[in-house]
């Protein structure tokens, strides 16, 4: 009997571990919702002796420059603690400090990120650093820790994974994607512009590859 495939929340429960998604395939059967749950759990954990680490950070971040901030987080704290000062900061003040990440250390930060608390930091990163983010997730195959961080995006950083992302990489990540009620609200509010741009990319798609995105965007999927 075959098991089943390992979605979003196994790889990333596997990544907060430390580990590879096969080693935890007794849970491969388990809801998606009862893996999140269990990663925020174990994430609370394993992370609670930085606390006072990123409540330092988030502290010189309403004080100091950011990029003197940027500098110093990237140089002293490990990318999942810098990911648990980002979520405590205003968003814009969390748009300067990760602007001022390396791409390689913001992509850490980003596999960190937990896909809830995190939306309103996500949303403020630039589009086309959303991009750049992702096409380095993709390059270094995390394929399914992506989907989480692209359901957080705004429908500009959407347009812009799409222009930089291989449609190969696109046919495993959309597929996966769930768009809760917050994101079908702002790809019906996007500009008419934006929306253009992410219709055009759809369509070089093989069909019912995105099913999630097309419904969020009104289309047929």
């Amino acid at each position: 009997m075959s098991r089943p495939h390992p979605g979003p929340a196994l790889a990333r429960l596997a990544h907060v571990l430390g580990v590879k998604v096969g080693d935890l395939h007794d849970l491969a059967h388990l809801p998606e919702g009862d893996l999140r749950a269990l990663h925020t759990q174990v994430s609370h954990r394993l992370f609670t002796e930085g606390e006072h680490q990123f409540a330092r950070i988030a502290g010189l971040a309403s004080s100091l420059p950011a990029p003197m901030v940027g500098k110093i987080a990237e140089r002293f704290l490990p990318a999942s603690v810098a990911a648990r000062a980002a979520e405590l900061l205003d968003p814009a003040r969390a748009r300067d400090l990760v602007g001022r990440f390396s791409l390689a250390y913001l992509s850490d930060v980003a596999l960190a990120l937990d896909p809830l608390r995190s939306r309103a930091v996500v949303r403020a990163i630039a589009p086309e650093r959303v991009g750049e983010i992702a096409h380095e997730l993709l390059r270094r195959g995390h394929h399914l820790l992506l989907v989480d961080f692209l359901g957080a995006v705004t429908p500009e950083a959407f347009a812009a994974v799409l222009d930089v992302a291989p449609p190969a990489d696109l046919a495993q990540v959309l597929p996966l994607l769930e768009c809760d009620d917050a994101t079908r609200a702002s790809f019906a509010a996007a500009d008419s512009h934006v929306r253009a741009r992410l219709e055009a990319r759809l369509a070089q798609l093989p069909p019912d590859s995105a099913a999630g995105l097309q419904a969020a965007l009104g289309l047929p999927a």
